[in-house]
């Protein structure tokens, strides 16, 4: 069966179903994206971009961020990009085609230690331990704007619609935005050991963590406190913080009313606490068990957590 377009190159969501559009010009190839959200087409047409003619093959790669086309003109053309961020300050992209860097943003003021591309892929988020995160539009590279959060930060993670936390952030997200394609809800974590998230358009904090969950060290000098890592999990699993103290808190967004949104502890592994050199049971129901070790802190664990 032969299908035409009148277009040479176009994604098309298959949510709600495809639609084909009939004209004069055939259809020569089509790419799925590995998530199937999005169907390639390429047609006859002369009209695209990079190719002198028409584009014969095609092929998406696993993480349906590169779409690779081969033409008549004996081009094979794709963009493959890296981002990285340094402690100069500054953001880097690399063009893994040509292994060289194809631009450098530069707005923070200390390391920039993570990095995060917005759900439509026009927009990357840097976090800095100058305690801002800066939104750079992939475009132009410029930056966009500059949302202080007032914590040396460790971690930026984008939270995609669809997704439990977006879902549940359905009461905080604004109901009527002027620049709605330029909204990108981020969560942050670092040294207070608080998980917030935000909104870029306005510079919002729509929800902070009213207690952490970490135990900090007495070590007021101490440059890793809080949490040191954040991300997350696939197939809507919730969010993996890490402590300095190497442990691993598993959190999954939960709504006691319509207003109010927590997250819920729901799993914790311990991390290292050298030698352990007495333990205890607490608790009426001795569901805690208090651990002595050769560190200055003794450490209290519910039990659920210590043995899962």
């Amino acid at each position: 069966m032969i299908l035409s377009k009148s277009s040479i190159l176009r994604m098309r969501r298959l949510n709600p179903p495809l639609k084909v559009i009939l004209s004069q010009l055939q259809l020569l190839r089509l790419a799925l994206s590995p998530d199937d959200k999005f169907l390639f087409s390429a047609s006859h047409s002369r009209q695209s971009r990079g190719h002198d003619g028409p584009v014969m093959a095609m092929s998406c790669d696993a993480s349906g961020g590169l779409l690779v086309t081969a033409g008549a003109d004996r081009k094979v053309l794709g963009t493959l990009m890296l981002f990285s961020g340094s402690d100069d300050a500054s953001v880097r992209v690399w063009d893994l085609i040509t292994k060289k860097c194809a631009a450098t943003m530069e707005k923070h003021f200390s390391a920039v230690v993570s990095l995060a591309m917005s759900e439509d892929r026009r927009f990357l988020l840097s976090a800095g331990r100058d305690k801002v995160v800066n939104m750079w539009d992939l475009k132009s590279y410029g930056c966009k704007t500059t949302i202080p959060t007032y914590e040396v930060l460790e971690a930026v993670c984008v939270i995609n619609s669809g997704t439990v936390f977006y879902d549940s952030l359905s009461s905080q997200r604004p109901k009527k935005s002027k620049n709605i394609m330029q909204e990108v809800y981020f969560l942050t974590a670092g040294e207070r050991g608080i998980v917030r998230i935000w909104n870029t358009e306005g510079a919002v904090c729509l929800f902070e963590q009213k207690t952490s969950d970490v135990a900090f060290s007495p070590d007021e000098n101490d440059l890793r406190r809080g949490f040191t890592a954040a991300c997350l999990l696939p197939s809507d699993q919730g969010l993996l913080c890490i402590t300095a103290d190497q442990q691993f808190l598993f959190y999954s967004p939960l709504k006691h009313s319509e207003e109010d949104l927590c997250l819920s502890l729901c799993k914790r592994l311990i991390g290292y606490n050298e030698e352990i050199v007495d333990m205890k049971f607490l608790g009426e129901d001795e569901n805690f068990l208090a651990v002595a070790t050769n560190l200055e802190q003794v450490a209290s664990l519910l039990l659920p957590y210590f043995l899962s």
